[in-house]
This record gives structure tokens, sequence and C-alpha cells, in this order.
């Protein structure tokens, strides 16, 4: 189909170039595109002209042979399209669809993630947080190529995820005199409120003092006062009841909220045996 180039051992920028010109035409047959350059296409469809840079996609994928790199060519090649308005992005990879999700570093996509360098933020020990399209049935972490796609830099998909979940109602129960509360939102989001910055200030000015939190799970966030070393211990004791019973688990260690974020809370020797569930 290709003349060969697909199972050369390694491709020439300028035969790079001609890959892409030529699967692009593959997919759009009536847009016009042309080399501009080395690793440079100038595309033109009735609406519009630009010419698009392949030097990332060529970084990644051009010094192979595109019989073992072709998973990571699609991918980007899939962005690539999205970002020269080839094609429009799905529904579900918009920018309205971005939420940040929280996990267990020890799950098995989460290494596997964090291993390719998905973007992603760390609380603490055992808990990380990645950027995900919120779909029916499931969620997809954000890949690679999806900021591209989408027009946007990985800090502003995370600045887009954290307003859309600041969006979803919720509801707090308990107050400054329970022992410690909780909060729901339904869809499993409610330890990505983590995230959610605007909500633990108006917390922490209520109680004078960091706010001490929970995510036993990825439906249950906990949370009260650092000041009441009482009812941190309650607290801590609770969620780890859900976390040994949960087939979704996140972490049995609290959270303490610090000016650089999301730190591990210092667990004092009577609560020894939470430690030693992680």
């Amino acid at each position: 189909m290709f003349g060969g180039l697909f199972g050369k051992k390694k491709m020439t920028k300028l035969e790079f170039t001609e890959f892409v010109r030529r699967r692009t035409l593959e997919v759009s047959s009536e847009t016009k595109v042309e080399i501009a350059g080395l690793l440079k296409l100038e595309i033109t469809t009735d609406n519009y002209e630009v010419v698009s840079n392949l030097e990332r996609m060529w970084s990644e994928c051009g010094g192979m042979p595109l019989d073992k790199g072709s998973e990571v060519f699609e991918r980007m090649f899939r962005g690539f399209l999205i970002a020269t308005k080839i094609k429009e992005p799905p529904f579900n990879r918009r920018k309205d669809a971005l939420l940040p999700v929280i996990r267990n570093v020890r799950e098995p996509n989460s290494a596997i993630a964090i291993s390719r360098d998905l973007p992603h933020r760390r609380f603490g020990e055992l808990v990380v947080g990645f950027l995900a399209f919120d779909l029916p049935d499931n969620i997809q972490f954000l890949e690679e190529e999806d900021p591209e796609g989408l027009g946007m830099s990985v800090d502003e998909c995370w600045t887009a995820a954290i307003s859309n979940l600041e969006a979803m109602p919720y509801k707090i129960h308990g107050d400054r005199n329970s022992v410690y509360s909780t909060l729901t939102c339904g869809e499993d989001y409610e330890a990505s409120h983590l995230f959610n910055d605007k909500l633990w200030r108006r917390i922490e000015d209520d109680f004078g003092a960091p706010v001490v939190v929970a995510v036993p799970t990825r439906q249950q966030l906990f949370f009260c006062s650092s000041d009441e070393n009482s009812r941190v211990d309650m607290m801590a004791l609770s969620a780890l009841k859900f976390y040994d019973e949960s087939l979704w688990p996140i972490s049995p260690l609290p959270l303490i909220r610090q000016e650089s974020g999301w730190k591990d809370y210092d667990l004092p020797p009577r609560l020894l045996i939470i430690r030693r569930r992680d």
C-alpha cells in the first residue's frame, strides 16, 4: 500500500513525511496535502490552510519500523488529524469530558500509565491522580497525543478537568461538630475531590486548621480537622475497614493538606496497624 515504506528498517525524514502525507490522503481524499519541507505538510481544505510540523511524531516513531511502531504512530496520527481539523474529536474526547481521577499507584493500569509518563500527580505514597475522559461505561486516561488534538497544553487540560470537577454537584454530610464528615457526589468521583482546592480552602477556613482526608476507595472521601487527634484516629480506622473490604481500594493512609499539596499524614504509633495494610 505504501510502496515498501511500511516495512523499512528506518525511514529518512523525507520518506516519513511522504508516508504521513499518503496516510492523510487515505483518510481524507478530498483534502489537499503537500510536502512543505522536511517533516512539514501543507494541508488545504475549502475552509482553511495550515502547515503542520511532524517533528514530534518523527521523534516518537520515525526511527523505528512502522510494523513495530505502528501503535505509537496510529495514536499520534489520530491526534494529528484532530489538530489539523481533518477529523473532529469524538464526543468523549472533548474538553468538557475531562475529569481528574484518583487511583492507587499499584493498580496495573496506574503503573502502566506512570511508566509511560502520562500526565499524573502524586498524593503521598499510595495515591495518584490522572487526567481522564469520562465515558458512558468507563474512563480513558488522557493519552500523550490528546492535548494537541484538543488544542490545549497539558496544564490547560488539568485546569479544564478540575473546573469540570468543581462544577459537579456534591453533598457534605456532617459538620464541624461531627467526628468526621463525608463527601458524596456519585459517578465514582468522590476521591477525585482531592483536586477541589476551592472546597478545601473553605473547609479549612471553617476548621481553623489543616484538613485531614481519607480516600479508602474511589467512591469514598472522609475528612476532619487535624487539630483533634481522636477524630483523626476514628476516621482513619473507619476508612481502613472500607479499604479492606473494597474491590477498588485506593489507600488506607490518611492525607493532610499542606501549602505544597496533599502529603501522607504522620501516623502515631497507636495507628501503625494502618501502615501494615498498605
